[in-house]
């Protein structure tokens, strides 16, 4: 490499895409705002009071979402798929 030519990597401040660090930082804000937007809307539509609360309601949704992958790939006629399924349901 001569001594005019960068890579995106000789710069430390620029995201792995090369961009520079002003896109970067919008970027970020940009994720920030839509994750807040969905924080928003979720608590308007379940009626949430608190962001604490909403971060209880998102970490069992993530849970039962995660149990619920692991129950499809178990055998439909599966004993443990039926019984878990049907707690599930229950609740």
């Amino acid at each position: 490499m001569s001594l005019g030519e960068h890579s995106m990597h000789d710069h430390p401040t620029s995201c792995m895409h090369g961009c520079s660090p002003n896109k970067q930082a919008f970027r970020q804000v940009q994720h920030i705002v839509a994750s807040l937007l969905v924080c928003f809307q979720v608590m308007r539509r379940y009626h949430i009071q608190n962001r604490d609360d909403y971060k209880k309601y998102n970490k069992i949704v993530g849970m039962v979402t995660k149990l619920t992958n692991v129950l499809k790939q178990l055998d439909p006629k599966d004993a443990v798929r039926i019984e878990l399924t049907d707690q599930l349901l229950e609740k």
